[in-house]
């Protein structure tokens, strides 16, 4: 189904049409009553400052309907170049935000202006449904199989399912780089017209860095003895041990433009990326043209990669269908420790934070507790962040008492980088997997561990398949199984509900304690006791 397009006037019954219309739409997609509000005033906000910039637009046309698995709101209309969306305040914010489809994005070709905006995301549930389904189809094929010859089931995954899961994983560790590379350029790029930058956004990168990073050392002290490694580990600390620490930090420095992207090695795609958007920094108004090439890229990329992540639920049917003919499993039985550790470690990192947060802001854990669960609750119970964005964002400003325009800026950014919970997932599972698959673990191996997810989990876009492309590129690094990538996907999916909860939870506390710093809380409003 695409996208239908009417053609309305742009004048005050034409806004109320095009309103109505969306909230029609809105309704009919069972929307929650707040989002439908939410997109209605972002929509006829839009509407306006296209009718007060130019007063010749006459008419507007507006198309909407599902296209790539997402219910698509287009607004197109004639003129000169004019983004209506457009907050020179928090640019660089709105800029990622758009690029990840939160937010309105507008594009011009032409004389024609068009902006975009995404009014219900049902891509994420639906890949969930198809690769259960898939899960099903695996096993019920599996045990027809196993009536065959085993020579014949040996030849069907040698021959057809082998190559098939082999090329799902070449075009996403391909596109992956590609995506990364562009994404991070574009956010660094973006620094240069966040007007913030100095009294805001640096202070708060360094402190979630910092923050990042001491969780996942603390997360490894804490699993290290939780997880039988046996023979393949290594801790002792000589001569050759520092010499791969060393080969592993300068191999960073890629040795030509190409071949990190050849071979997909993150790491040297993050050190051009980084130094290429360092430099672009350097040429201020002069690289404005290479900015938009490199926000266009970015955005292509990540459509790209959506388009990949669409045959997911196929991958998990072929390597699902491997395991089993093959024998192997036992492998997918033993998944439940990691799925059992991984939860227990967000649960705990959870609940430690919310009781550090609650001492810094002086209020009550139960009372802060109460004023930030609702927007969690929806977070827990749809497994999805955007769906109580905008309730958060209410509890940031109402409950919390937190400035408005600090909310509006804090908030995103929070959104984009603050990871913890995803650095404590991904360290407990690769951990989880070197123990199952019997993988080498030494000093070097767990430092890259730490390097890895703290990198993806800051570089990666919140995008759905966004845990398959970062499966990709860590178990590649640390030389786990591509088959293991079945088991990841698995336990995501059993712990998606938990995990998206908790990462609102902790996101939300954060900002709290950022405008606390800031001087920018109601304490009053905070302590108070209407919930």
């Amino acid at each position: 189904m695409g996208l239908s397009y009417k053609e309305y006037l742009l004048n005050e019954s034409g806004v109320d049409m095009i309103s109505a219309e969306v909230q029609n739409y809105l309704s009919a997609l069972e929307t929650e009553r707040r989002n439908v509000q939410r997109i209605r005033l972002t929509v006829e906000e839009i509407l306006l400052n296209i009718k007060e910039y130019d007063k010749t637009c006459e008419k507007i046309s507006v198309g909407m309907g599902r296209h790539f698995g997402r219910h698509l709101l287009r607004l197109r209309y004639e003129s000169e170049p004019f983004d209506p969306v457009e907050d020179s305040e928090d640019s660089w914010v709105n800029g990622m935000m758009r690029q990840w489809g939160y937010a309105p994005a507008w594009s011009h070709r032409g004389r024609v202006n068009t902006v975009s905006l995404i009014l219900d995301d049902r891509k994420k549930r639906n890949t969930a449904f198809y690769t259960i389904a898939a899960v099903l189809f695996a096993v019920l094929f599996g045990v027809i199989g196993l009536l065959f010859p085993k020579a014949l089931r040996k030849d069907i995954c040698d021959i057809l399912l082998a190559p098939l899961a082999d090329g799902f994983l070449g075009l996403m560790k391909t596109f992956s780089g590609v995506m990364i590379f562009l994404t991070l350029c574009s956010g660094i790029t973006g620094l240069a017209d966040s007007k913030t930058l100095g009294r805001m956004t640096g202070s708060v990168l360094r402190r979630v860095l910092l923050l990042s990073l001491a969780a996942g050392f603390v997360t490894v002290v804490l699993i290290r003895p939780l997880v039988h490694l046996g023979s393949s580990v290594s801790m002792h600390i000589d001569k050759g041990t520092f010499k791969e620490i060393s080969q592993m930090f300068f191999g960073i420095l890629p040795s030509n433009i190409i071949e990190p992207f050849q071979n997909g090695n993150i790491l040297q795609i993050l050190t051009i990326s980084l130094l290429l958007g360092i430099a672009l920094l350097a040429m201020k108004d002069r690289g404005n043209t290479i900015y938009r090439l490199i926000d266009e890229g970015a955005v292509l990329s990540q459509n790209v990669i959506s388009v990949i992540c669409s045959a997911i639920p196929l991958f998990v049917f072929v390597i699902f269908l491997q395991q089993i003919w093959l024998g192997n499993t036992q492998t997918l039985v033993s998944a439940w420790k990691p799925l059992l550790l991984i939860n227990l470690f967000v649960v705990v990192t959870t609940l430690v934070f919310w009781i550090v947060s609650a001492m810094k802001l002086r209020c009550s854990p139960v009372k802060l507790l109460k004023k930030v669960m609702p927007p969690c609750l929806i977070a827990f119970t749809t497994a999805s962040s955007l769906s109580a964005m905008t309730l958060s964002l209410e509890t940031c400003e109402n409950k919390l008492g937190i400035k408005k325009k600090v909310v509006s800026y804090l908030f995103p950014l929070e959104y984009m980088l603050y990871r913890i919970t995803n650095i404590v997932y991904y360290l407990v599972l690769v951990f989880c997997l070197a123990e199952m698959y019997d993988v080498a673990v030494g000093l070097p191996w767990m430092l890259m561990a730490i390097i890895l997810t703290l990198l993806m989990a800051v570089a990666t876009p919140p995008l759905n398949g966004a845990g398959m492309m970062v499966y990709t590129i860590m178990f590649s690094s640390l030389e786990i199984p591509a088959s293991a990538i079945i088991l990841a996907v698995g336990i995501e999916m059993l712990s998606d509900f938990l995990f998206t909860g908790c990462t609102m939870l902790m996101q939300i506390l954060h900002v709290a304690c950022e405008a606390e710093r800031l001087g920018a809380l109601d304490h009053k409003i905070l302590t108070d006791d209407l919930v």
